[in-house]
């Protein structure tokens, strides 16, 4: 009777072993539940126990010892099955993150791209924008001084000078921004140096110093700006909207004498 539970057992042991491999694959897939390990020990416990009844009076000392080898044995496959299971979920749960992770970097370094590319073209745009503005300057400095010189020299304007300079006077407002305090300002002194060209006032060499002195000024704010904002965005890979702060900046460190002049009132007012 002995053997026959001996044998029983290790039966008992073969099957679970074979159950266990096939709930340790279902696991990586399905997500088997414990309940499917509690359901077999449980069912084990009670054959034995029915076992033990019946062949109390026939097991021998060396019948004992080979159940309890094969209880540990079963304890031992139980053990194997758990930590089969929870090595299976780590690995899943370690795959899933590196996939997330992975995802978020991919997304992240779409949108770099993007913006970068967005920045290239953005950057290559202001440099051709920058470029003509300041061979616009260079055309209008070109035509005051013509008509300069002949206002000095009391001679007659030609009329292909004074459409050139009106030209020059308007088309460099579409350049710029006019909500901006410093285009504003640029474009009160532009507008009043080429009336004073254009009129038939005495000419005042020193008047007209002045004027062209805070016109120069003014052009090289601008220019320095826009380089400026050029290299904060090819910097920082964001686009700047703002050019306050910019052009305080930047005038200041020109001539602050001419800032707290021209731009100062515009931009602090009273403070």
């Amino acid at each position: 009777m002995g053997k026959k539970v001996v044998c029983m057992l290790l039966l008992a042991i073969v099957y679970f072993n074979v159950h266990i491999t096939a709930n340790a694959a279902q696991t990586q897939t399905n997500n088997v539940e414990n309940e499917i390990l509690t359901k077999e020990i449980i069912q084990l416990q009670k054959e034995i126990k029915d076992l033990k009844k019946d062949s109390d009076q026939f097991l021998t000392g060396t019948d004992w010892v080979a159940i309890g080898a094969a209880l540990v044995a079963l304890l031992g496959s139980g053990l194997t099955f758990f930590g089969t299971k929870k090595s299976i979920k780590a690995a899943k749960e370690s795959s899933d993150a590196s996939n997330q992770t992975s995802e978020r970097l991919a997304i992240l370094e779409a949108e770099t791209q993007s913006k970068q590319r967005l920045i290239e073209v953005v950057s290559t745009q202001r440099v051709q924008w920058i470029n003509s503005l300041r061979e616009n300057f260079s055309q209008l400095a070109r035509v005051t001084y013509q008509m300069t010189n002949l206002r000095e020299r009391n001679e007659d304007v030609p009329n292909e000078l004074d459409i050139e300079l009106n030209y020059y006077v308007n088309h460099i407002e579409l350049f710029l921004n006019p909500t901006e305090e410093l285009t504003k300002t640029f474009i009160v002194i532009k507008d009043t140096v080429g009336n004073y060209l254009m009129s038939h006032a005495p000419f005042d060499i020193r008047r007209y110093g002045a004027m062209m002195q805070d016109l120069h000024y003014l052009q090289q704010v601008i220019l320095k700006s826009e380089w400026r904002r050029l290299k904060l965005e090819s910097t920082t890979g964001t686009e700047v909207d703002d050019m306050e702060e910019i052009h305080k900046m930047i005038a200041k460190k020109i001539n602050e004498n001419n800032y707290n002049r021209l731009l100062r009132n515009a931009y602090e007012g009273n403070n």
